[in-house]
């Protein structure tokens, strides 16, 4: 039986040549962003286990759900898997990018399914919070003190466009480009 081991969001991950994985800024939990629409690619850390003598040719799929529910982006996994000799069990690790629309801000989830469509699912999906940036107040204006109902990012917080690797492209219109 596969079983998930982790799934995250990483600031950049890789493997190595020894295919360890060297990942930073682990895990990425939100994203801030000036504007919506958006087309977003995040790199993602999955590492499977498995008992030896079943799960040669496993496949699952890593998929993106906006708000709603719906699935937004996913990325397809499948290998040949031989046991190890005279290894219990047998690890995979991957690192990858997953790309997805954003059309609202709001609480995406990525999690390990079964199925292209995330219905069924290998291990439970992870939240991610999307955050429209707040524009700057208004000269004039009362400004709001963090501690008082304002939430405060505390030093080093992500944002994007300051050294958090999120791509940010427009949307294509419908029925153009790539998406999920």
């Amino acid at each position: 039986m596969l079983h998930v081991s982790t799934l995250f969001v990483a600031g950049s991950a890789n493997l190595d040549e020894h295919g360890a994985i060297n990942a930073t800024r682990i895990p990425m939990t939100w994203f801030e962003v000036d504007q919506v629409p958006l087309w977003a690619k995040v790199p993602i850390v999955l590492v499977v286990h498995a008992p030896a003598g079943g799960d040669y040719d496993p496949e699952l799929h890593v998929v993106c759900k906006d708000p709603s529910g719906a699935a937004r982006g996913t990325l397809r996994a499948s290998w040949h898997w031989p046991d190890e000799v005279d290894k219990a069990s047998k690890y995979r690790c991957f690192t990858q990018e997953l790309s997805f629309p954003i059309e609202s801000a709001g609480e995406y989830t990525i999690g390990a399914y079964y199925d292209q469509q995330g219905k069924f699912e290998l291990s439970t999906p992870i939240p991610i919070t999307i955050l429209l940036t707040q524009p700057p107040p208004v000269a004039g204006e009362d400004v709001p003190v963090a501690g008082e109902g304002v939430p405060f990012a505390g030093e080093g917080a992500p944002v994007a466009g300051e050294g958090v690797p999120i791509e940010y492209e427009d949307v294509p219109p419908q029925g153009e480009g790539q998406g999920g």
